[in-house]
């Protein structure tokens, strides 16, 4: 997601940005092998945190106001950067969880 956002800082003729998830999920998120294969759960959830944070960071940079267009399933850490949008049009068919 940083890459992204960082090539979003680039983009020249950027006027508006929606956010949107590909099929029924706003987000799918974490990697289930990946998180059952660590070794050091601590280190990867710092990891995942601290690479969220700075895509949030960066969001919040962009001259552009954030859209989200948010449908189906947003779990756990994909909730905050629906709460950090400027603007976030829910279906009512998403779900939020925490858990």
């Amino acid at each position: 997601m940083v890459e992204i956002v960082q090539r979003l800082h680039r983009a020249a003729d950027l006027s508006a940005m929606v956010v949107s998830g590909d099929g029924p999920f706003f987000s799918a998120g974490g990697d289930l092998k990946e998180f059952s294969a660590t070794v050091d759960l601590e280190a990867l959830v710092f990891n995942l945190a601290t690479t969220l944070h700075r895509a949030m960071d960066l969001f919040a940079r962009l001259d552009e106001s954030p859209i989200g267009a948010v449908q189906g399933n947003t779990p756990a850490a994909s909730v905050s950067p629906v709460a950090g949008f400027d603007l976030a049009l829910v279906a009512h068919t998403a779900t939020f969880t925490m858990g």
